[in-house]
């Protein structure tokens, strides 16, 4: 490590997962039936109950309803002042020569994990480093977090920043050459935690948004979290630290 450049962590025998690859699996494995193209407009109740989702299709009918539709629980639960885009930009080199990963498990900045919490609407943008080598033999190179922006392009400004970073960390990167670039956009919270729980207010009304990046490898977990409290086998202080009353219940009050 570089004296005052950065404080990094190696992380020893990290896995790697394909988000689609895990999502066609798990969608393969459960059985439901996945009705596609198709928009969900709010969530129906009667009383305090949830009753189903008003959908481009007709009224879905339901015992319960499970929102987690990133971005998209802003518009159907009114969360507007707690979830936001959060931008990241990555980098792809090509493979080197070799077929394999170049070396066990990944680098990562502090200021990586530092961001995840940063939580603010308005904070600046900044490169959180981490230097993932694929078992292709390529590189992944990111990130960016940029907040309150939803845009999927990538700028040269950016892009430099990360490259010349991470070949500050990882010399070797020098001898490779980019070969893609891309975005996505992260739902993040206000608190820099993700929000998994019951709706303080409507019954059988359960949330599970605002993961930022962390949603594929936490989404089996989270899933178990989710059917046990539908199916009240969880109690309040296992996820109380998670559940949406930390900023529904105020607003419920006033």
């Amino acid at each position: 490590m570089r004296k005052g450049l950065f404080n990094n962590i190696r992380v020893w025998n990290d896995g790697h997962a394909l988000g689609y690859e895990v999502t066609e699996r798990l969608l393969s494995r459960s059985g439901v039936e996945i009705i596609r193209n198709c928009r969900c407009d709010a969530v129906a109740t009667a009383g305090a109950r949830v009753t189903g989702v008003y959908t481009s299709q007709g009224l879905v009918s339901a015992d319960a309803i499970v929102v987690a539709a990133g971005l998209g629980s802003s518009r159907l639960l009114g969360l507007e002042d707690v979830l936001f885009a959060r931008k990241g930009q990555i980098v792809i080199t090509d493979r080197g020569g070799i077929g394999h990963a170049a070396f066990d498990g990944h680098l990562m900045a502090a200021s990586y994990i530092a961001a995840k919490r940063r939580g603010s609407k308005t904070a600046p943008s900044r490169v959180g480093l981490v230097i993932d080598p694929l078992k292709t033999g390529q590189f992944l190179l990111g990130g960016t977090r940029e907040d309150n922006r939803s845009d999927t392009g990538t700028d040269i400004e950016s892009i430099s920043q990360i490259v010349r970073e991470a070949a500050a960390l990882y010399p070797p990167l020098l001898a490779r050459r980019v070969i893609r670039t891309f975005s996505g956009v992260r739902t993040a919270t206000r608190d820099g935690l993700p929000i998994v729980g019951q709706h303080p207010t409507i019954e059988n009304l359960v949330l599970a948004t605002g993961f930022e990046g962390d949603g594929i490898c936490l989404g089996p977990y989270t899933g178990k979290i989710v059917a046990d409290i539908i199916t009240d086998k969880v109690t309040e202080p296992e996820y109380s630290l998670l559940a949406p009353q930390r900023f529904l219940a105020e607003r419920a009050a006033s």
